[in-house]
């Protein structure tokens, strides 16, 4: 339900694929020797099998990183023996604003929460979209990260898809303060170098390695242009090695598991 999110999931959006279904996808991932999948959304602790499913991953061989609002930290707990990376989001140094960008209360408290827990547990790398709400502050919330002990620091720059094209105007930087930020961001990563790992990212234009599993099952792949995506064919009913040999597709073996829905 958040303003920036690029899958418009909502609690009223579709329902996803059945616990069995899931399965299915997990084992087709083991048997094609997927080396990662990265459990996102919508938000997907909100998914009652997603501790089953990260450890059949990993005992797969497949590496569980998980991408989360950090809202639920007792749920994230449960699958921390499965985990290689934790991603949490984290839009503003001041709790009201990302409470109010999330459409959550309490989610900047719980999202600080899980960073300070997992940060010295496993890997932490925390997102925070670029907008003009949070812009003049970016030193204030990478050193904050820095001292709950976050190894890594994405930037990424507010995309208008999804529901984020009905807020560009309120919360989407222009060019030049948006390459303001971009230098500014590329100092914090001198200040931290050897330290902290410090990025700013732009998903429009930045070559991903990495397919989609979407709510109803398609393995999608990004086109040449940014959020265009190529469906390949349903991993339901089409067997993932012969998707793979289709030409459109980056053979990194990164795959993302797409849950779009945010009620379970």
């Amino acid at each position: 339900q958040c303003d920036h999110c690029h899958a418009t999931s909502s609690p009223w959006g579709a329902k996803g694929l059945a616990t069995g279904e899931l399965e299915k996808i997990a084992d087709a991932l083991i048997e094609s020797q997927v080396f990662r999948v990265d459990f996102c959304g919508g938000e997907p602790t909100l998914r009652k099998e997603l501790g089953e499913l990260a450890r059949k991953c990993y005992e797969g061989g497949v590496s569980p990183v998980l991408s989360t609002n950090g809202y639920f930290l007792e749920k994230i707990k449960e699958i921390l023996p499965y985990l290689t990376v934790l991603q949490v989001s984290l839009d503003s140094i001041e709790k009201s604003q990302h409470d109010t960008f999330r459409r959550l209360k309490n989610s900047w408290v719980n999202a600080v929460e899980t960073i300070e827990y997992f940060s010295h547990r496993v890997p932490t790398r925390v997102f925070t979209t670029l907008s003009r709400m949070n812009v003049d502050r970016i030193e204030d919330l990478t050193d904050f990260l820095f001292n709950l002990g976050v190894q890594e620091h994405q930037y990424l720059r507010y995309v208008p898809s999804g529901r984020g094209k009905d807020f560009a105007d309120i919360y989407a930087l222009s060019e030049s303060r948006y390459q303001d930020a971009k230098n500014r961001i590329a100092g914090l990563g001198d200040k931290y170098k050897g330290r902290m790992v410090i990025e700013c990212i732009d998903l429009a234009r930045n070559n991903s390695s990495y397919m989609l599993v979407r709510e109803e099952g398609n393995l999608v792949t990004l086109a040449t242009d940014a959020f265009e995506y190529v469906t390949l064919g349903n991993l339901i009913n089409d067997k993932l090695r012969q998707l793979w040999k289709d030409p459109r597709i980056n053979r990194a073996g990164h795959m993302h598991l797409w849950t779009d829905q945010s009620y379970f």
